[in-house]
């Protein structure tokens, strides 16, 4: 795992690398060395989803790119900024949720042909000059100078090409009003700070039940706690005016 890791993090600071290397140790903390049956946990697995791995290069990868996105957004980076955003947790549960589309896209029979695969690469305009792929030996030489192989590299465009399929698929024909949108947003960020005292049940057990005569004397006594605010009831009609038009004519004296 530290192999894995010092070859995937040489581009970022030190103090990135202390606060990546901390939640990965972390996590095989909280799940431990081994299943509930005694086998021996994988060094180089960070996650499992389904029966399909997700090792320490992916992870590293997609935090990597994750920072990189950051980097161009927010100058001062730093470990703390790392830390207050969960930066590593949400690299993690980017990685999950993207397995499991993939995972998806195959048992759908999603599938990225030899040619789409050509094409994205193809498109990237470092693999480009004068408008011209730059050959396949000097796409190998890039793709090796980013510590990858033209294998690796290709396998992730695959499995992102089936992932954009599947997810067309599985969205396509499904409209979102914006009031759904809007009750969607106030589940998934409102919040509310209530107070309260608890107070046990046998702590309002009464030793004897109320007569009817004292109940009544309370009554009479706190009748304000227990008085109904003015209520009216009223009938109306409806009239649209555009229907009254065609069937009121005015003349000019009746105006006059």
């Amino acid at each position: 795992m530290l192999k894995s890791m010092r070859k995937n993090l040489k581009s970022l600071a030190p103090a990135l690398w202390l606060v990546i290397f901390a939640f990965i140790l972390s996590i095989f903390f909280v799940w431990g060395k081994g299943g509930g049956s005694g086998e021996s946990r994988d060094k180089n697995v960070v996650a499992y989803v389904g029966k399909e791995k997700i090792s320490v290069d992916i992870y590293i990868n997609s935090l990597r790119t994750k920072i990189e996105s950051l980097k161009e957004q927010f100058k001062e980076l730093d470990a703390n900024f790392i830390q207050q955003l969960n930066i590593p947790q949400q690299a993690l549960e980017e990685t999950i949720r993207q397995e499991l589309i993939l995972q998806t896209a195959r048992r759908i029979g999603v599938k990225a042909a030899d040619s789409e695969i050509r094409n994205r690469v193809l498109s990237y305009p470092v693999f480009q000059k004068d408008g011209k792929f730059i050959g396949f030996d000097e796409y190998k030489k890039i793709l090796e100078w980013n510590r990858t192989t033209v294998s690796e590299f290709e396998d992730i465009i695959s499995k992102e090409i089936m992932t954009t399929k599947a997810i067309q698929i599985l969205t396509s024909g499904v409209s979102v009003t914006r009031d759904e949108v809007w009750e969607n947003f106030k589940k998934s960020n409102e919040s509310a700070e209530l107070e309260y005292i608890y107070i046990p049940s046998d702590k309002m057990e009464l030793s004897e039940q109320p007569t009817k005569e004292a109940l009544l004397d309370y009554f009479g006594k706190n009748k304000d706690k227990y008085e109904m605010p003015e209520k009216r009831t009223a009938e109306y009609v409806f009239l649209n005016k555009e229907d009254l038009k065609g069937q009121i004519d005015i003349k000019d004296p009746d105006v006059q």
